[in-house]
């Protein structure tokens, strides 16, 4: 496909606990012309609505690495991720169709005054279709980092990576080398 637009979406695609979020929030704060996105922005939305909880409060409880795990009647009984997950696999993308999330990215991009746009949780293949169908420059970064997997996560690593980064726990680097990605395909 041509690529008919000027913004570039880098998608992280990792395992929990690789740092993307993290590494994502540093670009941001690092290079003013960069903003992070996450597909599941909407995901948040529509999983508090559905178990009637607020939007911030769900967010809490999925920040912190312990309650993202505990069980809460609040939601069925279900951990923050499980709910997220319930949410995103058996209540939306059945009735919206699998490219949801990526349709809902790809209007948030649309709609941003930044260029460069760094999407912290990369793991469908679906959900990029909306991206490149929109004419966006697509840069896939699998990060990896020992002893990470997906274990419980729905996500994986997706197909055919552009570029691979090991995240060995140095925040910077692993930022600057981020960086180099973006400079050398001329997003930057």
């Amino acid at each position: 496909m041509t690529r008919t637009n000027t913004k570039t979406v880098m998608i992280l695609n990792a395992p929990p606990n690789t740092g993307k979020d993290y590494i994502a929030e540093l670009m941001c704060k690092l290079h003013a012309d960069i903003i992070q996105q996450m597909f599941k922005d909407s995901l948040y939305a529509e999983t508090a609505k559905f178990f009637d909880v607020p939007e911030d409060t769900l967010r809490e409880w999925c920040a912190d690495r312990f309650t993202k795990e505990q069980s809460s009647p609040h939601l069925g009984h279900r951990s923050p991720r499980e709910a997220l997950i319930y949410a995103s696999e058996d209540l939306l993308k059945p009735v919206y169709g699998r490219t949801y999330f990526g349709d809902k990215l790809a209007e948030r991009v649309h709609q941003s005054p930044f260029n460069v746009h760094v999407v912290s949780d990369g793991g469908f293949e679906d959900e990029l279709t909306p991206l490149y169908d929109a004419g966006y420059k697509v840069i896939l970064v699998r990060m990896e980092r020992k002893g990470c997997d997906f274990g419980r996560d729905s996500r994986r690593y997706l197909s055919r990576p552009d570029y691979t980064v090991y995240n060995n726990g140095n925040a910077i680097s692993t930022v600057n080398h981020l960086f180099d990605i973006l400079h050398k395909e001329g997003a930057l």
